[in-house]
Formats: structure tokens, sequence, C-alpha cells
């Protein structure tokens, strides 16, 4: 399941039974303040992440921060999607929503 809240919960993340092969970089990662599942959505001047400065500004993208996470795909520069503390350059992404 990935669900997206509503503006009312700014754009809570909820993520269920991730599958596939790039590994579980929203609620898997080994340091739990890293980890995206259930927070927010942060973008440059917009603060909802639990860090002490905003993620959002300091990554210049918008993501579900907790902590400045180990996964961003919605970077100017670089797309990081880490684990095990490993930084992954990432060529490409693609998200995909179906509507029920």
């Amino acid at each position: 399941m990935f669900q997206i809240d509503s503006t009312v919960g700014y754009y809570r993340l909820i993520v269920v039974g991730y599958s596939g092969d790039a590994g579980d970089a929203i609620d898997a990662a080994p340091n739990v303040l890293r980890r995206s599942y259930g927070m927010k959505f942060s973008t440059p001047g917009s603060d909802n992440d639990e860090y002490e400065f905003s993620c959002g500004d300091y990554w210049n993208g918008g993501w579900w921060y907790r902590s400045c996470s180990t996964s961003l795909l919605n970077r100017n520069d670089l797309a990081i999607w880490a684990l095990n503390a490993e930084v992954g350059d990432v060529q490409s992404s693609q998200m995909l929503l179906r509507v029920k």
C-alpha cells in the first residue's frame, strides 16, 4: 500500500509492503531517524521534518524527511537512494500512482 495524505495532513507518507530489488530506503533504513514512513512532505520554505533545521532547504528539494533521510529522489543535482549507510547515485527515477 502506498498512501499520501491530503493537504490537511501535509501529504503524510504511508507505505506498507515494499517489494522490488532497489531496497526499502523509505521504511527499512538502518538508522530509524532516517526513515520517511509517516512523515509529512517538506520542501524548501516548508519545513515539516523533525530535524533541527530544514532538510528541504538543505537538500534543495522536496521529500518526506524525518532527519534528512536516506532516500531523496526530488533533488536538483543528485538523487539519493541509500541503504546500509552507503549513498547510491540514482540515474533516474519514476513514481507511478494509480487512483483507486
